[in-house]
């Protein structure tokens, strides 16, 4: 076989590679979705995470993901011990941050950050000022629909 033969063959493998892989991959992330959101309505916040962690890096840009890792988070923060908690309160924050910058009129990852803004101490970016320009967003986002 010539090499330009070869480099064609080895091309059209790889394209058709990619091609199965994409779409095996979009129902693998569905699956995944149900799973990570059936073990957090099961209170197993440990198997959620490791999933919605996965999911965020496969799609960094999608908010819906690291909305529900921020959950995740806050719900291991609230019965973890306390260096680990604040660690896992950092994390919950950045998580509803990063949702929020992603989508702004994600309604939940929005009421989310509120909360947590309210109710952290300053010292892990809890702020009431910050949750109050949160709440004027909110209400700009109902009034509009």
């Amino acid at each position: 076989m010539s090499l330009l033969k070869k480099n064609y063959y080895l091309i059209s493998i790889l394209i058709l590679t990619l091609f199965v892989s994409a779409a095996f991959s979009e129902t693998e992330i569905e699956t995944s979705l149900e799973q990570g959101i059936a073990f957090f309505e099961k209170e197993d916040y440990y198997p959620a995470k490791d999933i919605f962690e996965k999911l965020v890096t496969f799609e960094p840009e999608n908010s819906n993901f690291h909305h529900w890792l921020g959950k995740c988070y806050g719900r291991i923060a609230e019965t973890a011990s306390w260096l680990n908690a604040i660690s896992m309160a950092k994390k919950t924050r950045n998580a509803f941050e990063k949702a929020v910058e992603l989508d702004e009129q994600n309604i939940n990852a929005l009421e989310d950050l509120m909360q947590y803004y309210q109710e952290a101490p300053g010292f892990l970016g809890g702020s009431k000022k910050k949750a109050n320009e949160i709440k004027k967003q909110l209400n700009r986002i109902e009034n509009n629909i």
